[in-house]
């Protein structure tokens, strides 16, 4: 495009007005005190544009809101560590610490006035709903069919399999006697080691407890262990395992031989088989075997694993205790275990035989025909000597299983009103490659307990079985005197009253209260702090929900400032009995 002289100098002076106008506005612009906005004259038109002081603040606003937007994220952060570190201090022994004082809910009788009259709670490392009616029973067979309790063990249904601890027959196999009487008598405390203890439950009540304060078992005696502080989430059912040591003391009196021993594969031990000596020698005491581990391919008389006593049948001369002489395969002194023994592939154990001092006890042995184990003698009951030459002739009787599933119904749970909640406490011995399982009928359908999600029904009689799978030589192993079922439930309402405090601030009291299932749907919970004969209502409540999970209450209370102690007043209230809560600390701030 051409342009004449005269209109590039017209537009050139255009430009010149148009920088000088914006150059003498400039002060305007950066005035702190200025307007908002300014306007200027361009050759396009007039243009308005916000000052200095206006893009400042706009900036300043942004740098302040996302500096907020980070404060208040934080402070989230803070008090939902601040509630875990709270709760998890509290669990670890309810210590003080420099500004906040803790509730000790380990018990009813250093937590709670339960001489309230209004007292109804429970404490059991916890504030819990009462129970409004509950029953405990043992898991007794409700038809015992095929299923078999050997002393306190029950075992699914099964035949008895020989594991020969020789080769040939008994007769071609014995070459020499050993009497057992030959060698000096002792006495010996030995202890037994018992169960696994399987925890399983449905409903809320044990639920939210359990998963709160994480029921975590290690070997070998019963005792709690406290998990990691858990904030929120929803657990109706759940499964723990503690191994547990029953100390059951018994004498091991008299003179001593042993027969160390492995098996290939991993069995159910029932009871064994010796090949007594000649005949002719009367007893006046029974003999009696003692199972052992081995510790470093000796017999470890402190790993006392079961007990066998003596059958007296025909073997036995009649009961009378004159030994059979026969080495017939068919003919044997038969022992019984008191309870059976889940031996483990190719692990050394021993059979440590018994007889008391003055006793004349022969049993017949193998020229080394086993080569699994060997033949021991101890003076000591302590140390052990190896007869390399020898083993004693025995053999096994274990159980033989059908492998797959079994199933026998137990005795049904009953309570009048309705059941909310099921516990079940299962001593087994659950072998690898096995499975146990305890079910109930809910609506005509069989679920296990520990997959069971919230029900909102309170059937009154509920339905019990236990469900195994076994392999053809190992089967779950049950504890009948420690396996049991609760069923319970919990009352609407609970109301705690704590033990008198020292007030540490005088004229204020503020305290902090979490509560673990705690739905507003479902809950209310009321707070209070009596001083005297007063019943003074807090000026704050602040919650602080989880997912309607879990809550906690931040509450505030006026004090008369001459007050010296006090006691918090806590009352709960559900709609259903079978959503209810638990209160999992208190903690004076």
């Amino acid at each position: 495009m051409t342009i004449t002289l005269d209109q590039l100098a017209e537009r050139m002076d255009r430009d010149y007005r148009a920088a000088s106008e914006t150059m003498s506005i400039l002060p305007t612009f950066i005035d702190p005190n200025g307007p908002a906005n300014v306007t200027v004259q361009l050759a396009s038109g007039a243009c308005t544009f916000p000052t200095l002081k206006t893009l400042t603040a706009a900036i300043d606003a942004a740098i302040m809101q996302d500096t907020i937007n980070s404060v208040l994220g934080r402070v989230d952060q803070l008090d939902t560590l601040n509630q875990g570190v709270i709760s998890a201090l509290n669990q670890l022994g309810a210590k003080d610490g420099p500004t906040w004082s803790s509730y000790d809910l380990t018990s009813a009788e250093t937590a709670a006035d339960s001489s309230d009259p209004l007292y109804r709670a429970n404490v059991e490392r916890g504030v819990r709903y009462p129970f409004d009616a509950y029953i405990v029973q043992p898991m007794e067979r409700r038809n015992p069919g095929d299923w078999m309790k050997i002393g306190n063990v029950l075992l699914p249904p099964h035949t008895d399999s020989i594991f020969a601890g020789y080769t040939g027959t008994a007769g071609s196999a014995a070459s020499a006697m050993v009497n057992v009487s030959q060698y000096p008598a002792f006495s010996k405390t030995i202890t037994t080691y018992s169960y696994t203890t399987y925890y399983t439950w449905y409903g809320y009540y044990y639920s939210w407890w359990n998963r709160r304060y994480g029921w975590y078992y290690r070997p070998y005696y019963y005792r709690y262990y406290y998990d990691a502080y858990y904030y929120g989430g929803y657990y109706a059912s759940n499964t723990v395992a503690t191994a547990t040591t029953s100390v059951v003391t018994s004498p091991l009196s008299g003179s001593q031989v042993s027969q160390t021993f492995q098996v290939p594969t991993a069995k159910v031990l029932k009871g064994l088989r010796l090949w007594t000596g000649t005949a002719g020698s009367t007893l006046t005491q029974y003999p009696k075997l003692i199972i052992t581990e081995a510790t470093l391919g000796m017999p470890d008389t402190s790993k006392v694993i079961g007990e066998a006593t003596v059958v007296s049948d025909a073997a036995y001369s009649n009961g009378q205790g004159t030994m059979a002489g026969s080495l017939a395969d068919g003919v044997y002194v038969s022992f019984n275990l008191t309870a059976p023994i889940y031996l483990q592939a190719n692990k050394a154990y021993a059979i440590v035989i018994t007889i008391p001092n003055g006793q004349n006890f022969n049993v017949w042995t193998t020229a080394n025909g086993f080569n699994k184990g060997g033949l021991f003698y101890t003076q000591d009951g302590a140390m052990w000597t190896q007869d390399l030459a020898k083993d004693v002739l025995f053999s096994l009787v274990t159980a033989s299983f059908t492998a797959g599933e079994h199933i026998v119904e137990l005795n049904p749970l009953s309570v009048s009103g309705g059941i909310a909640s099921i516990k079940s406490e299962l001593s087994a011995l659950v072998p690898e490659n096995t499975t146990i399982a305890i079910e109930v009928d809910i609506n005509t359908v069989w679920r296990a307990i520990e997959v069971i999600d919230t029900i909102d029904q309170l059937p009154p009689f509920t339905p019990v079985r236990m469900k195994v799978t076994a392999t053809s030589e190992a089967a779950p192993m049950i504890d009948t005197v420690n396996s049991r079922l609760t069923a319970f439930r919990p009352a609407n309402q609970l109301r705690f009253t704590g033990k008198l405090r020292d007030v540490t601030q005088p004229g204020a009291l503020k305290v902090s209260v979490s509560a673990i299932g705690y739905d507003p749907a479902f809950h209310t919970i009321t707070f209070a702090a009596k001083v005297g004969t007063s019943t003074i209502k807090p000026t704050v409540v602040r919650p602080v929900y989880g997912n309607n999970t879990s809550a906690q209450f931040e509450v505030t209370f006026a004090l008369p400032i001459d007050a010296t102690q006090y006691q918090i007043n806590i009352t709960g209230n559900t709609t259903l009995a079978t959503r209810v809560f638990d209160i999992t600390s208190i903690v004076e701030l």
